[in-house]
């Protein structure tokens, strides 16, 4: 049996050895920080489903049409200039009709069956004063269905930059409190990551730090009502970075 051990020991070792292997080579300190911020949209789109259901096809399109023509003449009411409404193609499909059924000796009064058409709108606008007056007079509409609206920042870009900075001068004064803690000092960077660094975070028990974003603009569903005031958006950006030690 004892001619087995070595081998026994490299198999204990290996997975160790692998681990260490995605570590820096050199003395370091590992930093994590987040910043985050929130900000209020300028930006709101909505979009929704103008519906009617009737046995008669063409009944059925024209109030769809007719619908699309109120919230238009809604807009245009608005005073907001840079507004843009996008109407997706009208489609109509079946619906079971749920009156009575027919009766058994006479099929031939069997109820007629029902079409649904709808289109698909969504309203853009870059005045957020003119949401509030958009949503009461959508509020009005009862041909409406399926709301949702999103609300957005056009400086986004510039918004989490900025972020990004802060996190690494947050990160940077952590590292250098670590480093002073046990009497050295930070050289350069060996790593850097826009959230968790592969592999190391995990192996030195680091949790994952927090990654939530306002990558995907703040989302609202549900009954009109609820769309009624703008949300703030919290935009996060988190980094961890790898220093080396003089």
């Amino acid at each position: 049996m004892k001619r087995f051990k070595p081998l026994y020991l490299a198999a204990l070792l290996l997975p160790g050895l692998a681990l260490a292997a995605d570590w820096p080579a050199y003395p370091f300190v590992h930093a994590n920080a987040t910043a985050s911020i929130f900000v209020v949209p300028d930006t709101v789109s909505i979009s929704l489903d103008v519906v009617s259901v009737q046995a008669d096809a063409d009944l059925a399109t024209q109030e769809v049409e007719a619908g699309i023509a109120r919230i238009r003449a809604l807009v245009d009411t608005l005073g907001d200039k840079d507004a843009t409404t996008v109407i997706q193609d009208l489609r109509k499909e079946p619906r079971p009709n749920k009156a009575a059924a027919a009766p058994a000796d006479d099929p031939a009064q069997a109820p007629a069956p029902l079409v649904e058409a709808k289109a698909t709108v969504t309203i853009t606008l870059r005045d957020m004063e003119a949401w509030r007056p958009l949503v009461t007079g959508l509020m009005a509409m009862r041909e409406l269905d399926t709301p949702m609206s999103t609300f957005s920042n056009t400086e986004q870009v510039r918004i989490e930059n900025d972020l990004m900075a802060q996190a690494l001068r947050k990160a940077r004064v952590k590292a250098d409190s670590m480093a002073a803690g046990v009497g050295r000092k930070i050289d350069s960077v060996g790593a850097v990551s826009a959230g968790s660094l592969a592999n190391l975070s995990t192996a030195m028990g680091f949790g994952p730090p927090d990654q939530r974003r306002a990558d995907i603009p703040g989302r609202v569903t549900g009954p009109l009502r609820v769309h009624m005031n703008a949300p703030a958006l919290r935009f996060s950006q988190s980094v961890e970075v790898v220093y080396k030690l003089k």
